[in-house]
């Protein structure tokens, strides 16, 4: 927050996120998230907002990109946000002892002297540089795997409780044996589901677009950020550079349509879209393979000028894995039923 500006309200804890950043934004301060891909349940991107809206973090204004008391994996995904995203990234130290004091760093561009030049430095998103050493000794490296017996023990005495208080007659059965261990293995399949789900976002695959006797293979990203649908039939859209797509329709504009979108950052626009005759996907070793699926094209290069993003060509609309994995039958996205090109077309036309 700029200097002077103090706000009781920072102080409360339970606060909305999409409330608070409202709340900063408008007192002129910034705000970023903390070890955003740190522990499950205390991190940013294992909360259950951040699952159902991935987009609201274009609306922080830096992110913490190394942690000292974070491991390496941790930090690994917090900088891949960075650059994704498109933000400043923060050292933090993380100091809850004092061995931890000074083991991350901010490198500024510039001298900073007031909390107003450093909100103006991060909103320019001037080059920043980050690093530091790992703190190997908290208590979570010392435990080892038993970190993750705490946590899961924690949320199935919150469930537990959350149960007994919704249904006080059936207090006995669930808290037997019989209900503890009937809880803990409805508990066990819920975050199984979710760390597959996890692991599949946000991860790069390699991608085949075919079209006749024409071929482009690009590397992907599956983004759990990419929400688009075609508007009639309700089904997901990929998004795939401008290079990409002449590779495989050249000059022609035969099937396009129009594909409508909005973002925290544009509001509305438009984009191009067409119905790719087949496109092959490689997760986790296996080849998957989709027919008809539609396409956007964009003008803008899809990831930033970096050594790691460069060639990603493409953004996955996760609906599209998740449809294939519960075996709905795709549809026939090219079937006119009820217009003027329908094969009846006097009987059904409107």
């Amino acid at each position: 927050m700029p200097e002077g500006v103090k706000m009781r309200l920072l102080e409360l804890r339970g606060l909305p996120v999409s409330a608070l950043i409202d709340f900063v934004h408008r007192h002129g301060g910034i705000l970023g998230p903390a070890h955003p891909c740190g522990e499950k349940y205390l991190s940013f991107t294992n909360t259950k907002k951040f699952y159902k809206s991935p987009e609201i973090i274009k609306r922080f204004d830096f992110i913490e990109a190394f942690n000292a008391c974070e491991p390496e994996e941790s930090n690994r995904e917090a900088m891949k946000l960075t650059m994704k995203y498109k933000k400043p990234g923060i050292g933090g130290s993380d100091a809850h002892k004092l061995d931890c004091v000074s083991l991350a760093y901010t490198e500024l561009p510039e001298r900073i002297t007031c909390e107003t030049e450093l909100i103006s430095l991060i909103r320019r998103k001037a080059p920043i540089g980050v690093g530091g050493t790992i703190y190997g000794k908290t208590t979570k490296d010392k435990i080892g795997k038993v970190n993750k017996l705490l946590v899961y023990s924690f949320c199935m005495g919150g469930a537990l409780l959350f149960l007994i208080r919704t249904f006080p007659g059936f207090r006995a059965a669930l808290t037997g044996v019989c209900g503890i261990l009937g809880a803990g293995g409805i508990l066990c399949l819920f975050l199984s589901r979710i760390c597959r789900r996890r692991r599949q976002e946000d991860s790069v695959c390699r991608a085949t677009l075919i079209r006749g006797d024409k071929r482009a293979a690009v590397n992907a990203l599956i983004d759990s950020g990419n929400s688009l649908t075609e508007p009639f039939s309700g089904s997901p859209v990929s998004v795939v550079e401008e290079d990409v797509f002449r590779k495989l329709w050249g000059d022609s504009v035969q099937g396009c349509r129009v594909i409508p979108y909005h973002s925290i950052g544009k509001r509305r626009g438009i984009l191009m879209g067409y119905l790719l005759p087949e496109l092959r996907l490689e997760v986790d070793g296996l080849e998957k393979t989709f027919r008809k699926v539609y396409i956007a094209v964009s003008k803008e290069a899809i990831a930033s000028d970096s050594a790691e993003a460069e060639a990603v060509k493409m953004i996955i609309n996760p609906r599209l894995l998740e449809e294939a994995g519960k075996g709905k039958q795709p549809k026939r996205q090219n079937e006119r039923t009820y217009d003027s090109e329908s094969s009846d077309t006097g009987k059904n036309a409107v």
